[in-house]
């Protein structure tokens, strides 16, 4: 019994004495920042896409240009044989509407008084959902990128059809060729870097 009750004393103190509120300032890593700049976060997402773009997208598109000049005689792997994993084509996509668009979807809202930074994260938003038509055909365009509460909170958003969003993509890359043809923002994009 009186070990019994040393244990409980123990076990006791170690748990009031592990509750505490320092553990906030212990869980903060110096060497990460935050937040970010509206022109940080716009080369973030260039570098994501790049990465989607050259390790997925064109990877895929290259083993399927070699199997069909080629023929089957000289597919080796898998993907060259046409069998392909779901993890192929869920990379790509991650990495197109988690990490690039989002962070482009921040960028344009963020850079109110940057218009031709706004105007340059539009028209490379419209060339990743472009790629994503022409690659999955069917996809989340008009709800997508509203997941957040404070967005709508959509976690499941509606597919539009592929002309629809190239509808779209061709209003929202002519008005941001407009903002870019406009001298006046063009000089004051240069006065800011």
């Amino acid at each position: 019994m009186k070990k019994i009750k040393i244990l409980f004393i123990v076990v006791s103190m170690m748990i009031a004495s592990s509750c505490g509120d320092k553990l906030a300032e212990i869980n903060v890593d110096p060497n990460t920042s935050p937040s970010g700049s509206a022109p940080q976060v716009f080369t973030a997402a260039q570098a994501f896409y790049g990465i989607a773009l050259d390790a997925y997208f064109n990877e895929l598109d290259a083993l399927l240009a070699q199997y069909w000049a080629g023929g089957p005689g000289v597919a080796l792997l898998d993907e060259e044989r046409y069998f392909f994993e779901p993890i192929d084509f869920n990379t790509a996509w991650s990495f197109s509407y988690l990490q690039a668009l989002s962070d482009l979807s921040f960028v344009i809202s963020d850079a109110e008084n940057n218009q031709a930074l706004a105007a340059a994260a539009d028209i490379l938003s419209v060339y990743i959902y472009q790629n994503l038509v022409d690659h999955y055909g069917d996809i989340p365009y008009t709800s997508s990128l509203r997941g957040d509460l404070s967005n709508g909170g959509i976690t499941a958003p509606e597919y539009d059809g592929g002309k629809a969003v190239y509808d779209q993509l061709i209003s929202r890359v002519s008005a941001a060729v407009a903002t870019l043809a406009d001298p006046l923002v063009m000089i004051i994009w240069e006065l800011k870097i």
